[in-house]
């Protein structure tokens, strides 16, 4: 699972691309509830927001509706 290169290396967790998603909120979005325990337990923030103010919180939720 690519999560593991940001629990396991030295990367931001939080990093963000060029639309301001986090590896968090694609796991989010992806249903990678897998991923999704990893990055949290790592640190990861679930309300960093994309440019449209999406959070990974706010994907998670749509994941269990």
């Amino acid at each position: 699972c690519a999560c593991n290169l940001y629990v396991s290396e030295s990367v931001n967790i939080n990093g963000k691309t060029f639309e301001e998603e986090t590896a968090l909120l694609l796991a989010c979005k992806s249903g990678r509830t897998d991923c999704v325990q990893k990055l949290l337990e790592a640190g990861a923030d679930p309300n960093a927001a994309t440019l449209t103010d999406i959070t990974p919180l706010y994907e998670g939720i749509l994941l269990v509706v």
